[in-house]
């Protein structure tokens, strides 16, 4: 029986729903993350007035927190499954505006990619995965950059004579690998001439294509104010959009539809005449286009529809939300969109969607700080082709195979995001794997397992039975993150991502003495409520920094047992050459499934200004010597 089977069954055995956190509980987790980004903001607010070198490096940290890395020679990620999607992301408060993100599809595992001394946008990987084409804006030039897919041997293919006036606005890779495609946009005077004093401009784009190696640049599309293109699947046409300047009586007034084309540029036709179709993007199997338009009696808000390649048969997918920029997933059944979502409680925010293209639903999987910020440039991870096996007549008598393990459940076999961490749960001495499991899309579980889409569910394979456990404070990026033995009796605990932020959120799990069940450790009383470690409430360690803040946990061993230490620290006086870490620290031990409180105090801590500097008590690589993956 598979685990997906398996699931299911406990699942049905179980019957009773699990008892669900009070209501009250998780509004005032939420209004308390709340309060913590609206600080975040104000403190960078701050940080922007004054200006200092040291704010400089303060608005860095506040931006790229829990935001990793990624060094030459290490890979952006596996592209065995198309899991990976690059993005260019804007910044209006940091200096460095505008930086390349890779994310998995299930919205974990955000990552910067590029470099601190230069902007970059609109990235595109190579058909085979192994390159990335971008723009790149560094000392105030523009050019089409590619490097590869570890990071390493970035280089400059091609760049306009004159930055000042030419702007890339969009680079896609041709399906076979051979040429790049981009639009160019020129900056046009317009009349009074120079000598009239102040003069107004207007774009002129066109789309072109060039060899791989930067050579053989060739206009194909004059395409007036405004465009954006994608290859056919097989590169012997493109889809782009034109707009094009219709009246300047009073308020100017533009117009865009999409059109096909071949790829010379010859052979145009129009597929919409609507004048209000943009950015669209040819499925994956070349029966479909997807594109955005307005809403109906809306100017401003937009939503997402789908055509056949001959124009026809026009729907909007998962309706009710304004989305834009779409771009397919390698297999066709998925569209990520951009979209903007009102906040009552602050300003509005830019989300990445993933849409199914079938069941017409959609779920965030990526959420921006403000409307500001929002993804560009979005581009999934293609699948390589495997070559056929060569068939050769067999010299060799057949060679007897052990039957496969078991697979572990993947998001093709339930329709779920899928994480997973290994751990000695029942301390006998062997590993057992434990998984995270939560539904794709709004209004969908996870196929016939059954899993409530609205919770993040973790399930422990035991061998001779599953233990299921539904994460009632999940609410985003949620996954199994690391298996320590926190208490040190040879048995593993699991820590469990609550919130997958510049701030991480964990809770701590256990399993019940009896070994039938896994369970959410609480705090014991007293607690400690300056830390946020409420008696009786669920035990949530925070991880992570914003600049101003940061918040740690790490492991010692006491002559009274294994303890955790969990640090909330934040900066006085903020973005100054002199702050100093204002810090409370706790210090706990797991007994009987809860955590006991044996001190806590503050101290304070000089900050250490740079840009690999942290404080003392950060959170290290491993937990209890279990490597931990901020």
């Amino acid at each position: 029986m598979g685990i997906d089977d398996r699931i299911r069954e406990e699942l049905e055995r179980l019957a009773a729903p699990p008892h669900p956190a009070p209501l009250e509980e998780v509004e005032r987790r939420r209004r308390r993350l709340t309060r913590l980004h609206r600080t975040q903001r104000a403190l960078l607010q701050v940080a922007v007035v004054v200006g200092t070198v040291v704010g400089a490096w303060a608005l860095y940290g506040a931006f790229t927190a829990g935001v990793r890395e990624v060094q030459p020679g290490e890979p952006i990620g596996s592209y065995e499954n198309g899991d990976r999607i690059l993005f260019s992301l804007y910044m209006e408060e940091y200096e460095k505006q505008w930086s390349l993100y890779s994310i998995r599809s299930d919205g974990s595992g955000l990552q910067a990619v590029t470099p601190d001394d230069s902007e970059e946008l609109y990235p595109d990987y190579s058909p085979d995965s192994s390159q990335v084409a971008f723009v790149r804006w560094q000392d105030r030039q523009t050019g089409i950059w590619v490097m590869d897919a570890d990071g390493s041997n970035q280089r400059l293919l091609w760049a306009p004579d004159d930055s000042e006036i030419f702007n890339v606005l969009q680079v896609e890779w041709s399906p076979d690998g051979e040429r790049i495609g981009f639009v160019l946009q020129e900056q046009v005077w317009t009349e009074p001439p120079p000598e009239a004093g102040a003069r107004d401009w207007r774009p002129h784009v066109t789309i072109w294509t060039m060899n791989v190696d930067g050579s053989d640049p060739r206009q194909i599309i004059d395409a007036g104010e405004g465009a954006a293109f994608d290859w056919s699947p097989s590169g012997s046409e493109i889809v782009f959009h034109r707009t094009s300047r219709l009246s300047e009586d009073g308020e100017t007034q533009f117009g865009s539809d999409i059109f096909i084309a071949n790829a010379d540029g010859t052979g145009e036709v129009m597929l919409t005449g609507d004048g209000h179709s943009w950015n669209p993007a040819w499925s994956p199997d070349g029966s479909r286009i997807a594109y955005e338009t307005n809403v109906d009696g809306s100017d401003w808000e937009l939503q997402v529809e789908v055509m056949n390649v001959d124009g026809t048969h026009r729907r909007v997918l998962a309706p009710g939300a304004d989305r834009f920029s779409p771009s397919w997933s390698p297999d066709g059944s998925k569209i990520l969109a951009v979209g903007r979502v009102d906040d009552p409680d602050s300003f509005s925010k830019c989300h990445l969607y993933l849409i199914d293209v079938e069941q017409d639903s959609a779920r965030s999987i990526f959420q921006s700080r403000t409307s500001s910020d929002c993804p560009n440039g979005v581009s999934w991870q293609p699948v390589p082709v495997q070559p056929e096996p060569v068939a050769t007549e067999a010299t060799q008598p057949p060679v007897e195979t052990t039957p496969p393990a078991e697979e572990s459940p993947s998001e093709e076999s339930l329709g779920c995001s899928v994480s997973s961490v290994r751990g000695d749960f029942d301390g006998d001495g062997s590993r057992e794997t434990a998984y995270g499991f939560y539904a794709l899309l709004e209004g969908e579980t996870c196929k016939d397992a059954g899993l409530d889409p609205k919770r993040f569910t973790v399930a422990v394979d035991m061998g001779d039975r599953l233990l299921v456990h539904d994460v009632e404070l999940c609410e985003q990026g949620c996954r199994v993150s690391a298996a320590p033995d926190v208490d040190g009796d040879g048995s593993d605990e699991l820590l469990v991502v609550h919130l997958n932020f510049s701030i991480l959120r964990l809770g701590l799990y256990d399993m019940s003495e009896d070994g039938m069940s896994i369970n959410a450790v609480t705090v014991a009383p007293p607690g400690d409520p300056q830390a946020e470690l409420v008696s009786g409430e669920i035990a949530e360690f925070w991880i992570g920094g914003d600049g101003f803040n940061w918040d740690a946990l790490r492991c010692d061993d006491r002559p009274e047992g294994r303890v955790l230490v969990a640090t909330l620290a934040h900066q006085e006086p903020p973005d100054s050459a002199d702050s100093v870490w204002k810090a409370h620290e706790t210090t706990l031990q797991l007994l009987s499934g809860e955590l006991q409180v044996l001190s806590a105090h503050d101290f304070d801590e000089p900050v250490d200004i740079g840009p690999d500097s942290a404080p003392s008590f950060a959170t290290g690589e491993e937990l209890c010597g279990t490597p931990i993956e901020l």
